[in-house]
């Protein structure tokens, strides 16, 4: 190696140094952790959250994204990286939105490019430990349409959070078979046979 290329190696070493410092040392929470930033508690989620902090410098991320890595990577290396920063942020908060983290993304393309799609995964965590079987709403949400491109995980909580104030009782109840006792019901008194005549022995007669 060269000494311009040693030269820019060490540059960018001490740049991911001065960057990843920087971002353990702020008190505040970065702007693009949003929502989920009251539950990441450190360590070791300082770590994830300084790796994304060089990334985003890295690659030149615009603060006004929302979403933790920013664009999908085009280069096939940079892509692996990306994936795998996302894959450790969404573990870092996994004990605060159980298997939805892993869920919303397969539901609809439009959820996994969501920034909120892990704040609505906490949500809809938090609605299913509070005793509410979620998978038939969702499916009933998911069932009015496509979701729009733009924020798709916050299009399909609010459908979601529809239907559970709509005086709909979720889970539906089962249908339940039961047998039912006939009631005889008395005939009126124009309907009712009359008793049969005692004929005798002898057939009709009339007798004195």
């Amino acid at each position: 190696m060269g000494p311009y290329l040693r030269a820019r190696a060490g540059r960018v070493e001490r740049l991911t140094d001065a960057v990843r410092a920087s971002a353990l040392a702020d008190n505040l929470p970065p702007s693009w952790l949003g929502g989920i930033a009251t539950s990441l508690q450190p360590p070791p989620t300082a770590d994830i959250v300084a790796d994304i902090a060089v990334w985003r410098a890295a690659m030149d991320v615009p603060t006004t994204d929302e979403r933790p890595t920013g664009e999908p990577a085009a280069a096939d290396a940079a892509a692996r990286w990306q994936h795998q920063l996302e894959a450790r942020l969404e573990q870092a908060i996994g004990n605060q939105a159980g298997e939805w983290t892993r869920l919303l993304p397969r539901l609809d393309p439009a959820i996994a490019q969501d920034p909120d799609r892990l704040v609505v995964a906490q949500r809809l965590h938090k609605v299913e430990v509070d005793g509410v079987r979620l998978a038939p709403v969702v499916k009933e949400a998911l069932a009015q349409g496509h979701l729009p491109a733009d924020h798709a995980a916050s299009a399909l909580w609010y459908r979601v959070t529809g239907l559970l104030k709509s005086g709909q009782a979720w889970p539906p109840p089962e249908r339940r078979w039961q047998a039912v006792k006939s009631r005889e019901v008395p005939r009126p008194e124009s309907e009712r046979v009359p008793p049969p005549m005692d004929r005798g022995r002898g057939g009709p007669h009339i007798g004195f």
